[in-house]
């Protein structure tokens, strides 16, 4: 059974989630049930998909994470709890 679109609405109820990021955009699904369109590193069909990466890091004293969308992205920086 797919439990895809379950698991997603789960991680969506999270209350502490900030952003959510996607390597590539699920032609299956609606944009509701996906990461914001900024989020999603490779967003055209496969034949034209770049390869674009999602790095996260966390910092070595643990107060913050940085997730950043391919070489050229802007780093996003969050505060860990």
């Amino acid at each position: 059974a797919d439990t895809g679109n379950r698991d997603l609405g789960r991680i969506l109820d999270v209350k502490s989630l900030e952003e959510m990021y996607q390597l590539h955009c699920n032609v299956k699904l609606g944009e509701s049930e996906q990461a914001l369109a900024a989020n999603i590193a490779n967003s055209t069909s496969t034949g034209d998909c770049k390869g674009v990466w999602i790095k996260a890091s966390v910092a070595a004293d643990e107060a913050n994470s940085t997730v950043q969308i391919g070489a050229d992205g802007s780093p996003r920086v969050f505060k860990t709890r």
